[in-house]
């Protein structure tokens, strides 16, 4: 069996499509880890790509527990789709998505070459 090639680095970003359709194959994270991913999104603020959606919101959201996410978001941080800046004393000060290789998956990025979205091509 060979190696699938790796994209060079000097790729900006996967496609919106490629990147979800990663994300979707992505055997190292569970259900509930997909559905946080997605929840940040819907957080994310569209030129920077940073997300600050507290916990308590989470939880409300996602109807988990505190230790829950935590879990969830080490899966997503070990994958490579998350990065997570602390304040201090183990808060979370804000959450940064990726694209599966380590690139910041920005909504402005995605959206211009996203076909469910309606995305147009520039």
């Amino acid at each position: 069996m060979t190696k699938k090639p790796q994209p060079p680095a000097d790729v900006k970003s996967r496609t919106w499509a490629e990147a979800f359709g990663a994300l979707i194959r992505d055997r190292r994270i569970s259900h509930g880890a997909f559905r946080l991913f997605h929840l940040l999104r819907d957080h994310q603020n569209p030129k920077t790509g940073v997300c600050f959606p507290g916990r308590r919101s989470q939880s409300k959201a996602l109807g988990s527990s505190n230790h829950r996410l935590a879990i969830r978001t080490r899966e997503l941080i070990a994958a490579g789709w998350l990065q997570v800046q602390y304040k201090g004393r183990g808060q979370v000060c804000r959450y940064t998505l990726l694209d599966g290789e380590g690139r910041p998956w920005t909504k402005a990025s995605t959206e211009l070459r996203s076909p469910v979205r309606g995305g147009s091509e520039k």
